[in-house]
């Protein structure tokens, strides 16, 4: 099963290799017993192998009742993990290991009302920085709070709600973004031709104006 072979043409063959895990998770082979086998073998845990291990796990997470959502985002380990370092470090490490990226917490989120609940939102940006820390994708650039920030989802919902719309905007300040910034993200994302972005942009600096004056400038005697 560990032959080396087998392994270079799982890294090729997408089917071989789901054959292969199913052989490995029939013979009771969870990730770190395959992590440990590789590395009784000698084989360097290189790009190929952390990708093949990660594939594995995302393999397990389709096939086992212990990558069950219900199990995996009960709301009061999902609430703890806000306040309590461990059971974050906890938490986070249960999801990546069953193959939730960050893109697929998000997606299971959605379901719970990310769009409206700061708690949910503040766990989807620690696991993000979590996971940009500890384990930085093969082959992309991580994801930045910033552009989840300028999400088009989350932009559409501002645009037609200024409850949520006062919201974001506490969240662009709170990232250190200001007039410019927004102004420049918002343009690449059509503001020039787009009426709604540009009164979104508008109300921003409105927002900005009466929560964050500017320092009225001292008079020359």
């Amino acid at each position: 099963m560990f032959d080396i072979k087998k392994l270079d043409d799982a890294l090729n063959d997408a089917g071989y290799a789901n054959t292969l895990f199913q052989r490995w998770k029939s013979h009771d082979f969870d990730d770190a017993k395959v992590l440990e086998k590789l590395k009784s073998m000698g084989i360097s845990i290189n790009e190929d192998a952390e990708w093949l291990l990660q594939s594995y796990r995302t393999y397990l997470n389709s096939h086992s009742l212990k990558g069950d959502p219900k199990l995996l985002f009960d709301r009061a380990k999902i609430d703890e993990a806000l306040t309590n370092g461990k059971s974050t470090n906890a938490l986070f490490g249960k999801w990546k290991s069953y193959g939730y990226e960050s893109d697929d917490v998000f997606k299971k989120f959605q379901t719970m009302g990310v769009r409206t609940d700061d708690s949910l939102y503040n766990v989807y940006l620690k696991y993000l920085a979590w996971l940009n820390t500890h384990h930085p994708l093969k082959y992309t650039k991580p994801t930045t709070a910033d552009e989840f920030l300028f999400d088009s989802t989350r932009i559409k919902n501002a645009i037609s709600d200024s409850v949520f719309a006062e919201k974001l905007f506490a969240k662009w300040k709170g990232s250190g973004l200001d007039e410019r910034p927004v102004y420049d993200k918002l343009w690449k994302m059509g503001l020039k031709n787009d009426d709604d972005l540009y009164q979104l942009y508008r109300s921003y600096v409105f927002w900005l104006d009466e929560h964050f004056p500017l320092p009225a400038k001292a008079s020359t005697p």
